[in-house]
């Protein structure tokens, strides 16, 4: 008997699936990425320090969407899905704020590596900006992930195309119940 998860139509399909979700959080994150890039760039030339590292929002907000794709497949931030949507929307965005730091640890860490670095000179280089600066990108992303997760849970409740409709659709186009303003 084949196992429904290895008939090759449904591997298509979920892979078709996580691939339209990567686009989304890509296209969410490599915008909210290069301008918080740009905007440190900028910072950094008013003191003539030079920052060029304009690839590197895009690398990151690519990294960061498969991160975001895997974490959902391992259903992290699942624990208060049936709560009122502020819940799974915090906890989501503070989970996976987690998440990136455990990945830049280990980012850091694979860079020293590959440059003959100790893990400690690798830390400590991490660590060299400050624990001002390490605090505040944790905080960026935070505050970078409640808008995309509550657009997340808000869809979840909708209907998968829904919410999507909603924003790229004429609204002529959709049907909406008058007496209970619902969209259908």
């Amino acid at each position: 008997m084949a196992n429904e998860n290895t008939n090759p139509s449904s591997i298509r399909e979920k892979l078709k699936h996580e691939g339209h979700e990567f686009l989304i959080i890509f296209l969410y994150l490599a915008p909210c990425l290069t301008v918080l890039l740009l905007f440190k760039q900028a910072i950094l030339a008013d003191y003539q320090i030079s920052y060029l590292r304009h690839g590197y929002a895009i690398v990151e907000a690519l990294m960061l969407s498969k991160m975001i794709v895997l974490g959902q497949a391992w259903r992290l931030g699942e624990k208060y899905i049936e709560n009122p949507l502020i819940y799974p929307t915090l906890y989501k965005a503070l989970i996976f704020t987690l998440l990136v730091i455990v990945f830049s640890l280990i980012e850091h860490l694979l860079d020293g590596f590959l440059h003959d670095e100790k893990p400690v000179e690798a830390l400590h280089k991490m660590l060299a900006g400050g624990w001002h600066e390490m605090l505040a990108s944790a905080l960026i992303m935070f505050f970078i992930f409640i808008p995309f997760f509550a657009f997340q849970e808000v869809g979840r409740l909708m209907g998968e195309d829904k919410l999507f409709e909603l924003f790229f659709h004429k609204k002529s186009s959709l049907r909406i119940d008058e007496g209970a303003g619902r969209l259908e």
